[in-house]
């Protein structure tokens, strides 16, 4: 179900070391002022390509895509060139499924010091 071209709806941030636990909206940032907002294209091959005009980059410049569990995914693993970036799936992608939403969490320090600082949620809509 997650084959297609999907395209941003939505963009939030969390701080999660606010006091307040807020949730900002930054959606413009991707769909304002443009007739091309970004889009994810998965393929069958299990390749994927990042139409972007506008909004920062959070997943590359194409490459590969994977689950953690192709059975039970939790995670959608993107490999590029020289990174791979890991997503939390907000729900498993069936293919009559109209929205996908992804979670990519930023952190600091290594080991047991290690505290999410900031997590980025994505909302797509599919387009095919």
């Amino acid at each position: 179900g997650f084959v297609g071209t999907w395209e941003i709806v939505a963009f939030t941030q969390q701080d999660m070391n606010s006091p307040v636990n807020e949730i900002r909206d930054f959606s413009s940032f991707y769909l304002e002022n443009t007739d091309a907002p970004l889009k994810l294209v998965f393929s069958d091959d299990d390749s994927y390509t990042v139409e972007i005009e506008q909004g920062r980059n959070y997943f590359g410049s194409g490459g590969t895509w994977s689950f953690d569990d192709p059975d039970y995914p939790t995670y959608l693993l993107l490999e590029g060139a020289s990174d791979t970036l890991q997503y939390n799936l907000g729900a498993t992608i069936r293919p009559h499924d109209p929205t996908m939403s992804i979670e990519y969490r930023r952190s600091c320090g290594q080991g047991a010091a290690l505290t999410e600082t900031v997590t980025y949620r994505f909302t797509f809509n599919r387009l095919d």
